[in-house]
Parts: structure tokens; C-alpha cells; sequence
């Protein structure tokens, strides 16, 4: 399984990717984490059916989480 973490703030990232990866491991599910730090970075590297699941901060600076949930839809 595929995860994407976008978040400005990189405590928040390491955060999230420690709880996914505990999880993960706990129920033996096989994931690798990409990690961003804003919209813009996620999007410039996306590819249909790339990520099983997306974990985004709403609030960033240049693009923020809705704006980038909203290009997301449209890709």
C-alpha cells in the first residue's frame, strides 16, 4: 500500500508516519510512506492510482489542503 503524507510541518510528518507504520506493522500490511511538505510538491509528482490513501493538512502555505484535494479530484 502506497501512503502520502502532506503536511508543512515536518514534526506532524514524522508523527503520522510513526502511527501509519506501528499500524502497519501491527496488522502486517506492507506500505511505503512518501512524504511532502506542501500541495504543490504532492501534485508536481502524482500519478493516477498512484497512493491508496492521502493524509493532508488543510491548513499550508502556497497551496493549501482543500485547493490541493480539489486539483487532486480533477487529475
Amino acid at each position: 500500500m502506497k501512503i502520502a503524507i502532506i503536511d508543512d510541518e515536518p514534526n506532524l510528518i514524522m508523527l503520522a508516519g510513526y502511527a501509519i507504520s506501528e499500524y502497519a506493522e501491527k496488522n502486517n500490511i506492507t506500505i511505503d510512506i512518501d512524504e511532502f511538505s506542501n500541495g504543490e510538491e504532492f501534485l508536481n509528482s502524482f500519478k493516477a492510482n498512484m497512493y491508496s490513501i492521502v493524509f493532508m493538512d488543510v491548513y499550508m502555505p502556497k497551496l493549501n489542503g482543500v485547493d490541493t484535494a480539489a486539483k487532486l479530484r480533477e487529475l
